[in-house]
């Protein structure tokens, strides 16, 4: 019998994964989530959560399809479902594309409910709808990268 990680010697069977760790303490993760938490602690406090919707951010919101064809969905979370014909028509009416109704929510979000429509709740709500990679990119601040390229 070898110990775990060891090579195995000629003649023994090849070196499985299973033996290999990625430990060389005790296997207890407290160094891993204090990393965690030190990164997730540094994302937190670069974001200020109560702080407006940004046009950048509504502009990169809008840019993922799925959240464009969702948006009624956000807007019934937040409690807008009264809004959505509204909004409906007012882009029919002015002849504007389809992906522009999330543009028009988020604007209208934040005039009606701007204690809610903050960037924290903004992160939230995608959360909630599990458009977490937007929400991510927004908490962590690379969706100003993404506009850039585009």
């Amino acid at each position: 019998p070898r110990s775990a990680g060891s090579v195995p010697l000629s003649g023994s069977s090849p070196l499985h994964s299973s033996d290999l760790s990625i430990f060389s303490g005790p296997t207890d993760n407290s160094s891993i989530t204090g990393f965690v938490g030190n990164i997730q602690g540094r994302t937190k406090r670069s974001l200020d959560e109560d702080e407006e919707i940004s046009e950048e951010m509504i502009e990169f919101v809008s840019m993922n399809p799925m959240i464009m064809r969702k948006w009624q969905n956000l807007a019934h979370q937040v409690g807008l479902s009264n809004r959505v014909p509204v909004i409906q028509a007012r882009i029919r009416q002015d002849g504007r594309d389809f992906d522009e109704h999330i543009t028009e929510f988020l604007r209208e979000w934040g005039e009606r409910k701007p204690g809610e429509a903050t960037v924290g709740g903004l992160v939230k709500l995608l959360r909630k709808l599990r458009f977490n990679d937007t929400a991510g990119k927004i908490e962590d601040g690379s969706y100003k990268k993404k506009l850039k390229s585009f």
